[in-house]
């Protein structure tokens, strides 16, 4: 079996694939496809090219895309996969109904009186109810406390279960007065004269109502002042993925991290306790968040040297922060910037 890994030249977003291929034949078969984000607000043109050439032969059967988290430039590709390609399953990270909304919210402020949010476009679509009973596609919603390791062995091809496997850990928001903030927003845009039309009576959001009302411009402004008044940031949910053969003493496995805040660290030892992060098992990591400094960084990640991946615009002058390029270079790891203008940074690796 052949495994191929490609870490796609998007710009700042995310687009990575694992394709797996049986070279028994005379021609050799796909027999599986994962895709672990989709997005980019660099060049979302050029993410539509990429997954056009990527699938553009054989088989387009994708048997899971994993989402990280909500954000335009790691989901706004989403729909043109979904038009491209017969998706199995979306695999999503869990969120309360409160941090959904902030994330649509965000969404559609960085567009900036531009374009609306295609991330609320797909995201609106998929978590309605016309969505969870989409008959082309399942959401697994993965859950902090869930057995998620049996959850997704389940989405593994016969050919690939036994050689391959995806571990997934959501890495949650800890602080309850961040949760006590947040739910008082959803309470102010619930008694709101202009939002609260996309509110039920018992409380739960219609999603495409919500994003309609999003794409306007006035709203958007009036927003933009109720949300300046309770001190919100960042990306307090986030699914990272552990992508790794099932036999540990190969030197294949990738940790993906999405936008993962590992400074704090109750987090980080949630990820030190799942996943074997300074282990020769691990080949590269997908560096948190493009290769920003903040809430983001931990040294611990790169103690041991690996291929360590950052997804950016091309000329952007702080990212990765030196600080990141530093801790991966003093403990032998190679820090590679995958930008638009690059060429795809693709391993392969025979099992």
């Amino acid at each position: 079996m052949r495994f191929v890994r490609t870490f796609h030249s998007v710009g700042h977003g995310a687009f990575y694939t694992e394709r797996f291929y049986d070279d028994s034949y005379n021609n050799p078969q796909n027999v599986a496809n994962f895709v672990y984000d989709c997005g980019s607000i660099t060049d979302l043109q050029k993410l539509q090219q990429e997954i056009n050439r990527e699938f553009n032969q054989g088989t387009k059967i994708i048997n899971a895309v994993f989402i990280s988290h909500f954000h335009e430039d790691h989901i706004n590709g989403l729909g043109h996969l979904l038009g491209n390609c017969t998706v199995q399953n979306i695999v999503i990270p869990k969120m309360p109904q409160d941090f959904i909304i902030y994330a649509m919210i965000q969404n559609a402020l960085i567009q900036k009186g531009g374009p609306s949010s295609t991330a609320n476009d797909i995201l609106s679509s998929i978590l309605s109810e016309e969505g969870h009973n989409n008959e082309e596609f399942q959401i697994v919603q993965i859950g902090e406390d869930d057995d998620n390791d049996t959850t997704l062995k389940g989405l593994l091809p016969p050919s690939v279960k036994d050689i391959w496997e995806y571990r997934a850990l959501v890495l949650t928001c800890k602080s309850q007065k961040y949760k006590n903030r947040l739910h008082s927003l959803t309470q102010s845009l619930q008694q709101d004269a202009i939002f609260r039309t996309a509110f039920k009576s018992n409380g739960i959001i219609d999603y495409p109502k919500f994003n309609h009302l999003l794409k306007n411009n006035n709203n958007l402004s009036h927003l933009r002042g109720l949300v300046s008044q309770y001190n919100l940031n960042g990306n307090h949910y986030n699914m990272v993925v552990g992508s790794e053969p099932t036999d540990k003493t190969l030197h294949m496995g990738c940790l993906f991290t999405g936008d993962a805040m590992l400074k704090c660290k109750s987090r980080m030892k949630q990820l030190v306790g799942k996943y074997a992060v300074n282990s020769s098992l691990y080949h590269c990591l997908q560096v948190p968040h493009h290769g920003v400094v903040g809430d983001n960084h931990n040294a611990q990640l790169y103690t041991s040297p690996k291929e360590c991946i950052v997804s950016v615009k091309d000329g952007d002058p702080n990212r990765p922060a030196a600080t990141v390029k530093n801790d991966i270079t003093i403990n032998g790891g190679n820090c590679v910037k995958v930008t638009e203008k690059t060429n795809n940074l693709q391993y392969q690796h025979t099992l």
